[in-house]
């Protein structure tokens, strides 16, 4: 299963803010509904073999040099221990790959290669182009070969997931366009995001396109989150995200299915609107608050049963910030709440790094990876939910930037 939620260098996910070097330590509040276990208050998870659940190796971005904003390898771990298995370079004429995406395909990941011309620390504005990297846990060699994508910028880049079969790669883009003043007088640029689906003929030809415009919003703030996940079939593409004409304050998360089996086009099989609870009355009691949205992109397992998202729960107005927030479950057939993991409250700032944050679901169980579990790190941390409880996996966790505080995760993707 595909999370390819973007973090970029220097840029907090859409819709939320950070302040520098806070750190709030709070007693992180735990409830376990429907079957799912949570983490006591003060007690450490154990770290539990994961294999049986999780794939066991997973990819992330890490600075080749010091400082941490410099240009980037991809490193592969052993999920269970956190030890590096290899390090791979991007390949020339490229200095560093900026971008990794998970895939349905064992020890196999989409990563993003650019050249290196930082403006103010951030290279994300240099065209990405893709490939595919493969580890073998024999040899512990990894190879790569360059997939027949065209470039994109890494501004407009939002989410890629591989087809099981390697033979279609999906991308959703976002296109930046004009800035326009709300109705307060405040400046929001415009946005666009649109789905494109490649059909890979092999060899170097140019591949098949089918593309489809997902929304369009008056800030593009509300659609930079979207997941992929292709599902048992083969051909039928889940998108996690808003859609349709966005309501600037109003955006409703959803899964829409594509069929991409006719060439040249992406039908709309249905939309799946997530149906949260009436809030009902504000408090600061996380166990009892009703959660209320997503915190970025929900996403689908590849079974089609279930949804998965992290997200905010209502809270009473109060002058620290303090959030109530979790890990929300949903039925994929009726969109309606069905479990929750990790309630907890965050105080007093919402940074981030702290914020619930899934990052890889399994194809047919309630089994994810997420960070945000133990506020005190500020997310520096990765924990696996499964049947057996909450596990902690070894991880060198966020990344330091000089003078501007714990901000940024690497990318980490199974």
């Amino acid at each position: 299963m595909v999370n390819p939620a973007l973090r970029r260098r220097h840029q907090p996910r859409a819709g939320r803010w950070f302040v520098a070097g806070a750190t709030a330590v709070v007693a992180v509040v735990c409830l376990a509904l429907g079957g799912c276990a949570s983490r006591p208050v003060g007690r450490q998870p154990e770290t539990a073999a994961t294999a049986a659940a999780v794939p066991g190796y997973y990819a992330e971005t890490t600075a080749a040099l010091d400082p941490a904003y410099s240009l980037s390898n991809i490193n592969v771990r052993d999920t269970d221990t956190g030890t590096i298995a290899a390090t791979v370079e991007p390949p020339r004429p490229y200095q560093s790959f900026g971008y990794v995406f998970a895939t349905d395909i064992p020890n196999t990941w989409v990563a993003g290669a650019q050249p290196w011309h930082p403006v103010r620390d951030d290279n994300s504005a240099q065209p990405i182009t893709l490939f595919e990297v493969t580890f073998n846990p024999a040899t512990r060699r990894v190879e790569t070969s360059k997939l027949p994508i065209p470039p994109v910028l890494g501004t407009e880049l939002v989410a890629v997931a591989l087809s099981p079969d390697a033979a279609m790669l999906a991308e959703v883009t976002l296109t930046l366009g004009p800035v326009v003043r709300s109705s307060t007088g405040s400046p929001n640029q415009t946005g666009v995001a649109v789905l494109r689906v490649y059909t890979m003929t092999g060899g170097t030809g140019t591949p098949r396109v089918s593309s489809r415009t997902l929304a369009t919003a008056p800030n593009a703030n509300y659609l930079a989150d979207y997941s992929l996940t292709w599902l048992g079939d083969g051909r039928t593409l889940a998108v996690g995200g808003t859609f349709g004409s966005v309501v600037p304050l109003r955006p409703a998360p959803a899964i829409l299915s594509v069929d991409t089996s006719v060439p040249g086009r992406l039908a709309a099989v249905k939309t799946v609107a997530l149906k949260f609870p009436p809030p009902g009355q504000a408090t600061f009691d996380a166990k009892t608050a009703v959660p209320t949205s997503c915190w970025g992109a929900p996403i689908a397992t590849s079974d089609g049963d279930g949804i998965i998202c992290g997200g905010p729960a209502a809270t009473a107005l109060n002058a620290g910030g303090a959030s109530n927030v979790g890990i929300w479950g949903f039925d994929a057939r009726t969109g309606q709440l069905t479990a929750t993991w990790d309630r907890h409250t965050i105080c007093c700032v919402d940074p981030v790094t702290v914020f619930p944050n899934v990052l890889w679901v399994s194809p047919t169980d309630r089994v994810f990876v997420a960070t945000g579990y133990a506020e005190a790190n500020q997310g520096a941390d990765l924990y696996v939910q499964n049947a057996d409880g909450v596990h902690q996996v070894p991880w060198p966790g966020l990344l330091h930037y000089p003078m501007l505080g714990n901000i940024v995760e690497p990318t980490v993707a199974w």
